[in-house]
């Protein structure tokens, strides 16, 4: 009887192993690219980008981006005709270490957006402040809600700054 039982116990000992082992191999091979399309977030209206991440530690992810995006003048137009719209190219990018499990991350870091056109203030600096849900598995959908304030206190006056984004992309 007590070599059932110690056979039984050294069963369930492997296999908690052995599905602890599964689990940080799936999470050693997250994938670690991925491109998203920004909805308003980064001084932008949309922004396409691409993010590149670093496993330090299977809940700690260091992670940086670069975009392409677009911006407008704001304006108020209530009575008669408004200026014609001023269009701006932004170049979002950001430095950011996310702490989470499995596929929920806090996310902590500072990014910056150049604003290409006649604007008064052609670059933004910003802590950025969100939540990440990161895939496991290639191929999957990663979703991330952010919000963010420029350090200089102020906007950009002739843009519309939204201190908030939401990003959806695929990572591979």
């Amino acid at each position: 009887m007590k070599s059932i039982f110690i056979v039984f116990i050294f069963l369930v000992i492997q296999n908690n192993l052995l599905n602890a082992q599964i689990s940080k191999d799936r999470l050693e091979k997250r994938p670690v690219k991925n491109v998203n399309f920004n909805f308003v977030g980064d001084a932008s209206h949309f922004s396409l980008n691409f993010e590149r991440q670093y496993l330090i530690h299977q809940n700690f992810i260091i992670s940086q981006k670069i975009g392409i995006g677009y911006n407008e003048k704001f304006q108020v137009c209530l009575f008669g005709h408004c200026d014609d719209f001023i269009r701006y190219l932004t170049i979002p990018h950001h430095v950011s270490m996310n702490v989470g499990k499995s596929r929920h991350f806090l996310e902590m870091g500072i990014g910056g957006t150049f604003l290409y056109g006649n604007t008064t203030q052609p670059y933004l600096v910003y802590p950025i402040l969100g939540y990440r849900f990161l895939p496991i598995e290639k191929d999957n959908v990663n979703f991330r809600i952010f919000t963010h304030l420029p350090f200089t206190g102020k906007y950009a006056e002739d843009i519309l700054f939204i201190p908030f984004g939401i990003s959806l992309g695929v990572s591979f």
